[in-house]
C-alpha cells in the first residue's frame, strides 16, 4: 500500500471523479467551508473558525507527525473529504479524523472513507520506533452524525466516552466561595501550569504524559493561544491549579483547568471559572466555552452547570486498539 505521503490512488471509477492531495495552510478556506457544511448538517450551526482550522493545517511540533489529505471533486476542484492524522512525539495515540460533505453521495462517502482510514492505518504502522503494546488510534464523530458512527464501527472502532462541548453567557454563573490564603496569578509560567496540569489529569481518560518542551510546543501550536491567559492558582503559597484560556473569534475557550488531588472540593475551580468569565468580559466576549469528559469523575459537569454552563453538543469518543 502507497505511503500517505505519497500520491494516493484512488480505485477504478472512484479515481474517475475524486483526487486525493495533500492539503496546506492555502486550503484552509476550503477546508472551513467543509466544516461548515458537516457541522451545519448535523448540528444546525458551526463554530469552527478559520484559524482553528489553520492551525491543524499547520506544520505539527518537532517530535511531532501529522498527515493532511483533500479528497477533491475532479469536477469541480472543491473537497468533499479530509483525512487527517495527528501524533504527538513518544504517546501510543493516534488521532485520525476523516470529515466528509454531507452532500457527496452515501457510496461514494463510504468507499472514500474506507479509503481514507486505510491510508491512516498505513501512516500509523510506517511510525516503527514505538512499542504496539497500548497503541491505539481514536477519531470521534458528532452525536447525531449516524453516517459516521457507522463507519467507524465498522473500521473496528469502539465509542469509549462521551464528551460535552458546555457554553454560557459571561453574565451568567454563581459567585465562587472565598477561599481564604488564595491567590490567582495571570501569565503564570510555563512550568508550573504544566507540573499541574500534568498531575491533575493524570488517570483520567485519553490523558498521556508529555514533557515540558512538547507539551509547550503543542499549546503554542493552538488556535487563539496567549500565554497571558494562563493562570495558576496558589493556597498558601503552595500550587493548587491551573487554567488556560485562548481567545476564539466569538467565544474565550477554557482550553485546560485542573486542580491537584488535595485541593479539590474547595472551591479553587469555582474561582477559576468566575475568572474566565471576568477576562471574557475585559475582552467583549459575550460566552465561554469548553469542553469535559460527561462520565469526570471529579465532578467537572456539575461544577461547570454550577457556573451557567450548558451543554451545546455531544462528541462521541472512539477507540481503536492496533
Amino acid at each position: 500500500m502507497p505511503s500517505p505521503s505519497s500520491p494516493v490512488a484512488l480505485p477504478g471509477e472512484l479515481g474517475q471523479r475524486y483526487a486525493v492531495r495533500s492539503a496546506t495552510t492555502a486550503d484552509s478556506d476550503a477546508l472551513h467551508a467543509l466544516f461548515v457544511a458537516h457541522r451545519t448538517a448535523v448540528l444546525g450551526f458551526c463554530r469552527v473558525s478559520r484559524a482553528e482550522v489553520r492551525s491543524w493545517l499547520e506544520p505539527p511540533p518537532a517530535d511531532g507527525r501529522a498527515v493532511d489529505l483533500l479528497v477533491v471533486s475532479r469536477e469541480t476542484g472543491v473537497p468533499v473529504q479530509w483525512w487527517n492524522g495527528f501524533h504527538e512525539g513518544g504517546a501510543v495515540r493516534y488521532s485520525c479524523l476523516i470529515v466528509t460533505d454531507p452532500r457527496l453521495p452515501t457510496p461514494d462517502a463510504d468507499r472514500l472513507w474506507s479509503e481514507g482510514w486505510a491510508r491512516l492505518r498505513t501512516w500509523i504502522d510506517e511510525a516503527g520506533e514505538e512499542p504496539a503494546e497500548g497503541r491505539h488510534a481514536h477519531s470521534a464523530c458528532l452525536l447525531g452524525d449516524d453516517h459516521d458512527r457507522r463507519r467507524l464501527a465498522e473500521a473496528g472502532f469502539v465509542h469509549e466516552r462521551t464528551f460535552w462541548e458546555m457554553t454560557g453567557p459571561t453574565s451568567g454563573g454563581a459567585s465562587p466561595p472565598e477561599v481564604p490564603g488564595l491567590v490567582v496569578d495571570g501569565g503564570a509560567a510555563p512550568e508550573a501550569v504544566h507540573a499541574v496540569l500534568e498531575e491533575s489529569f493524570r488517570g483520567h481518560w485519553g490523558f498521556h504524559s508529555l514533557p515540558l518542551t512538547a507539551w509547550l510546543a503543542t499549546e503554542q501550536a493552538a488556535a487563539g493561544f496567549d500565554q497571558s491567559l494562563w493562570f495558576l492558582a496558589s493556597l498558601e503559597g503552595h500550587p493548587a491549579a491551573a487554567m488556560i484560556l485562548c481567545r476564539y473569534d466569538d467565544e474565550l475557550y477554557v482550553q485546560e483547568v485542573g486542580t491537584l488531588a488535595p485541593y479539590r472540593r474547595r472551591g479553587i475551580a469555582s474561582t477559576l471559572l468566575a475568572q474566565a468569565f471576568a477576562v471574557a468580559r475585559q475582552l467583549g466576549y459575550e460566552r465561554v466555552m469548553l469542553h469535559v469528559d460527561s462520565e469526570n469523575v471529579d465532578g467537572a459537569p456539575r461544577l461547570y452547570g454550577a457556573a451557567g454552563l450548558q451543554v451545546r453538543h455531544a462528541t462521541l469518543q472512539h477507540t481503536l486498539r492496533l
